[in-house]
């Protein structure tokens, strides 16, 4: 098959989502081709240009980063705005301190590094601010267009110095204190407890207790000295508004990239002391736009009114219309453009529908129900499909387009979430990783049953090509109980609508090749007849998820009280204070408890074995060194397979090292002056085939189900 190097091209494309991908070979530029706004007449784009702080909130692979170039490229451009790019996640996991102060029978090490790393988090921010605006000030681009000179360049050079300067101050003064205050705590605490006559360290849980006590302390005075010694104004805005002046503009744009990736904490401390006083402090100069996945933001004291919320998830995009019917014509209308506008860049002799044995007019509908418009999974299901079929001259058929998907959800999705205790969820999620597969089997195995079931009902309302399966529908008090699973992939928001008995729920759809691993069959019927399909009954789960979390979780205060899980809403209202303990005349929070027993022993399996001793991105990295074994690999090989940053990748190497899941090609690394990382044994047994044996151990159980 002639041009099949062009259709990988372009599938490498839609899988890369970080800023610096979109290159050609000659390092020129593609953004502005290539890019694909979700909605007519570049909308999404245009709101984002707008001089307000701007939150885009989807799913990984939806395309937040080249929203964020296509952006910042328009910015280049308009003398009246500068744009600084920080990828938050990165910084991060810059930020990790050296603990210099050692006393862990009265404190906890984990709980003061905590707090070492917000303040080196924040340092590293305002640094890599410091860091982009030298850089700006370097590229002729940048010098054209604000009219920089010498005399200008030197002045604004001033202004960056002081920051520095002013910084390191702050800091130092901060070190100071934190220390000095945390040491007298902490006596205070010895002297104390030495009264009570026991010996913390013949009684573990009264050490776990005054450690916790004086964690809380250190997260007190943590506040308290930051608030005393980071005046944010006097550090970074006037020095920036000075810059402002200098360079006659009117917006600083700040784009924070992977904002999601940081935990709760840790966005409480970036918001309050870096986002929040730069946004409501500088006059309407600074401006942030901010990259995050739906549940997983902090927003303090910013005000809601003045932010624009971009959703790009299916259903939060397109709700707006209310038919369903239009929002999957939008959905259609965005894959086609998004196919061929990219097209246009990567098929000089082919064609992209050549290279396909399914109708021009079907293929968008199939891409979408396989992607749900997600470009990066897209991108690697049609990478599936070029290594399946084209690299062997056969056509993508439809068939092969479903394997992809399944290939893609049993890889990625499933094996990722089952091995990975690391694994991104909402914040508001205290609903453990064990419970949320076993309640995804309950709903895989009840769509299995109404399969069955439908496919002997005499019933006008079934009477549909494939009676499909993967809709079901839940009341919207148990919806949100679903937000991890939707988060990481296994099902989507497709519609709120109004059940039989009139009440608010939501129709979610399984992921496609979730549901072609089950034999279930994917769809919604569309013709008037039967619009009301998967309104019928037996497709309402409520039933499942209540008696599900009703047996495996309970709500539970320190003194015994318990209540069903269902309560939860309720309980949320009054900030979950027990009931049973206000009547007592006591104030105790109720906490979401594990109630089954069989779960408890596997989730305490779980955390003894630490699972794969890897996070996501480490466990990617591993991946992609046993595919190219023996084949030792460079950083910036690893980076580009990953879609990360040489900066994130050389972050993670030295951990795996130090595991023993790679080491160094001492041969290749001396030959090319480059070190080369080749993948072990022992991470081939306890990470790879960890994760492989999973996978096909839940594959013999749903063969044997079956």
């Amino acid at each position: 098959m002639e041009n099949i190097k062009e259709f990988f091209e372009f599938t490498e494309s839609l899988k890369l989502n970080q800023k610096a991908e979109l290159y050609d070979k000659e390092g020129k530029s593609l953004i502005n081709g290539v890019y694909t706004d979700l909605f007519p007449e570049n909308a999404v784009n245009d709101k984002v240009n707008l001089p307000n702080t701007t939150i885009i909130i989807g799913r990984k692979g939806t395309g937040k980063s080249t929203i964020f170039q296509k952006s910042i490229n328009d910015q280049i451009l308009n003398k009246n705005v500068f744009p600084l790019y920080l990828d938050v996640k990165t910084i991060y996991d810059r930020a990790t301190p050296t603990l210099k102060y050692e006393n862990e029978t009265y404190v906890s090490k984990d709980e003061l590094t905590k707090f070492l790393l917000y303040k080196n988090f924040l340092k590293e921010l305002i640094v890599e601010v410091k860091k982009r605006i030298e850089k700006h000030l370097s590229f002729n681009i940048f010098e054209k267009a604000f009219g920089l000179d010498t005399e200008k360049i030197m002045a604004i050079q001033i202004e960056l110095n002081k920051i520095e300067k002013e910084l390191d101050n702050a800091f130092e003064k901060i070190d100071i204190n934190l220390f000095s205050t945390i040491g007298t705590e902490l006596e205070v605490s010895k002297n104390k407890n030495t009264t009570l006559e026991f010996d913390l360290s013949k009684d573990p849980s009264a050490n776990i207790n005054l450690q916790n006590g004086n964690g809380q302390k250190i997260r007190e005075e943590f506040n308290s000295i930051f608030l005393n010694f980071f005046n944010v104004k006097s550090l970074l805005i006037d020095n920036l508004t000075a810059i402002k002046e200098i360079l006659q503009i009117r917006n600083l744009y700040i784009y924070l990239d992977d904002f999601s990736e940081i935990d709760y904490d840790a966005q409480v401390i970036f918001v309050n002391y870096f986002i929040a006083p730069l946004n409501n402090l500088s006059e309407n100069f600074i401006k942030f736009k901010i990259a995050t996945y739906r549940g997983r933001l902090y927003l303090g004291k910013i005000d809601r009114s003045k932010i624009d919320f971009i959703h790009l998830d299916f259903f939060e995009a397109f709700n707006i219309y209310k038919s369903i019917t239009r929002m999957e014509e939008l959905a259609l209308d965005y894959n086609k453009r998004l196919i061929e506008t990219r097209s246009k860049f990567f098929f000089e002799k082919g064609d992209f529908y050549d290279f396909f044995d399914i109708r021009k007019e079907d293929i968008h509908e199939i891409l979408f129900e396989i992607s749900m418009n997600i470009p990066r999974k897209l991108g690697y299901i049609l990478s599936y499909c070029y290594d399946s079929n084209l690299i062997h001259n056969s056509k993508i058929t439809k068939a092969s387009l479903g394997n992809a998907a399944q290939r893609s959800y049993e890889e990625i999705t499933e094996s990722y979430f089952e091995a990975n205790p690391y694994i991104t969820r909402p914040f508001s999620d205290k609903v453990n990783i064990a419970n949320q597969l076993n309640l995804l089997n309950k709903i895989i195995e009840k769509q299995k049953f109404n399969k069955q079931n439908i496919s002997k009902s005499r019933a006008n309302i079934f009477k549909v090509p494939n009676q499909p399966t993967s809709h079901f529908v839940v009341n919207e008090d148990f919806s949100s109980l679903l937000n991890n699973l939707e988060l990481n992939g296994f099902l989507s928001t497709y519609n709120k609508l109004k059940d039989k008995s009139n009440i608010s729920s939501t129709l979610f759809a399984l992921d496609y090749g979730l549901t072609r691993k089950h034999n279930l069959n994917y769809g919604r019927p569309k013709d008037a007849e039967h619009r009301k399909y998967y309104s019928d009954s037996r497709f309402s789960l409520n039933h499942i998820i209540r008696e599900h979390y009703n047996s495996t979780q309970v709500l539970k205060c320190a003194n015994g009280h318990e209540f069903n899980f269902e309560l939860l809403k309720q309980f949320e209202l009054y900030e979950m204070n027990c009931p049973n303990c206000l009547k007592e005349g006591q104030i105790m929070k109720c906490k979401i408890t594990v109630s089954n027993k069989e779960l408890v022993e596997k989730i305490q399996e779980i955390e003894r074995t630490a699972l794969l001793q890897v996070d996501f991105d480490e466990f990617k990295i591993l991946y992609s060194l046993r595919q190219f074994s023996p084949i030792s690999l460079p950083l910036k090989k690893l980076s580009e397979l990953n879609d990360m940053s040489i900066q994130f990748v050389s972050k993670r190497i030295p951990k795996l090292i130090e595991l023993g899941f790679i080491e160094i090609d001492q041969e290749k690394s001396l030959a090319v002056s480059k070190e080369h990382y080749l993948i072990t044994a022992k991470a081939m047994e306890k990470v790879i085939d960890f994760v492989i044996n999973i996978r096909n151990e839940k594959n013999i159980e749903s063969e044997q189900s079956n």
